[in-house]
């Protein structure tokens, strides 16, 4: 199939490459610890009462469960603030345990807003560790996912893709490939590329008539074409076209090197109208590719150049959507698992290749994780830099 050439950049305006989501997107600067100031975001809503209660309301609450319903989502938000700040002070070898925690509790705070039932509710993990034995390589370990029952794992799934799970069995070398904080280390150790592909993406306009249509760039990656049945609605939606260096450098901020490591994508049919402004086209477009992406789209949280991630999903046959911040949580699950029930195992994967990998994952992925939930909870994702 031949491609179309993009026409030249003189012909166009645009709005260049930003973060994109489903959510409003809001920006900070910290001189202090990102960590704290993404607490500090969410306690807005579980310390001062009368704004976490009109949130709860905007979110389907009803006055009946309005008082139970807030005090127990302020009691798991502290209990996840008090959990993280004990893990950050420990070695890693101890502190997954209580970063799971953290986490758990966060899970417990999202889940508590779409259902408050689940306040009155015995709720087990859903996850648990499938080792029986202490001689299985660290590649080889899986964890044993529930996919349905009172269980906060599938209801933090459901909750957060909309779709409920399917994959009974993670591995857990294999999660560690959505973490953007250790790709390189992964890469690394595994010879394997990332499951998070790095996608920029612009708006194009031309004046008369006003048409306005996306174009994206997405980090060249050859597993794409094995997930047919989940880009199914993508590759209806959007053609590869041809972009040259130039254009590249000017549209996403490409230099020659990083443009031939990039795949160019057009949206098959413009948005056109007489009247529209530009800012209304750009959402228009923005839109199409947020519904073209199913259960394929992750957020950037760390920056305004990078518009967004594509998130590959777990196993091919499944196709089961997946994303950064689910593999940490399931990661945590396990790695606390070792800590409480069976260190000696993880002492044998700390004393293996493995260990820089694990030990990079347990310093590096909470903050992630902390974005992605914080902004999972609120309905705002959060982009904090460092001043």
């Amino acid at each position: 199939m031949s491609l179309k050439l993009i026409p030249p950049a003189r012909t166009f305006n645009r709005f260049l490459a930003s973060p994109i989501s489903k959510r409003t997107i809001d920006y900070g600067k910290t001189s202090g610890l990102v960590e704290e100031e993404l607490w500090s975001s969410l306690e807005y809503y579980s310390e001062v009462n009368s704004v976490g209660k009109q949130f709860l309301i905007k979110r389907g609450v009803s006055e009946k469960d309005l008082d139970s319903t807030y005090d127990y989502f302020r009691a798991v938000v502290r209990q996840g603030k008090s959990f993280y700040r004990a893990a950050a002070e420990l070695d890693h070898r101890s502190s997954s345990l209580l970063y799971y925690y953290s986490f758990l509790n966060l899970a417990k705070a999202a889940l508590v807003i779409s259902d408050p039932k689940i306040k009155s509710m015995k709720l087990n993990h859903g996850l648990a560790s499938t080792s029986i034995t202490s001689s299985k390589p660290f590649k080889e370990e899986t964890l044993r996912a529930y996919v349905a029952g009172k269980n906060v794992f599938p209801l933090l799934y459901k909750d957060y893709f909309n779709e409920t799970p399917k994959v009974k069995y993670y591995n857990i070398s294999h999660l560690m490939s959505y973490c953007t904080d250790i790709s390189v280390q992964y890469a690394l150790v595994n010879s394997s590329p990332p499951r998070l592909i790095p996608a920029y993406y612009c708006t194009v306009f031309l004046d008369s008539p006003a048409t306005a249509w996306g174009l994206l760039a997405i980090m060249n990656n050859s597993e794409i074409a094995s997930y047919s049945k989940r880009f199914n609605k993508f590759n209806q939606t959007y053609q590869e076209v041809l972009v040259n260096v130039d254009l590249a450098k000017e549209l996403f901020g490409l230099n020659p090197f990083a443009h031939s490591h990039y795949r160019y994508f057009q949206q098959l049919n413009p948005v056109t109208s007489e009247q529209m402004p530009l800012q209304f086209g750009d959402e228009i477009s923005k839109k199409i590719l947020l519904d073209s992406l199913p259960g394929l789209m992750q957020s950037n949280y760390f920056d305004s150049e990078l518009s967004l991630y594509i998130s590959l999903p777990y196993r091919k046959h499944l196709q089961s959507s997946m994303d950064e911040i689910i593999a940490i949580y399931i990661i945590f699950n396990y790695l606390g698992n070792l800590v409480r029930y069976k260190p000696q195992n993880l002492e044998r994967f700390l004393n293996s290749e493995e260990s820089w990998l694990i030990e990079n994952f347990v310093r590096f992925c909470p903050e992630t994780f902390l974005r992605g939930m914080i902004s999972h909870i609120i309905d705002h994702d959060i982009i904090y830099l460092r001043r």
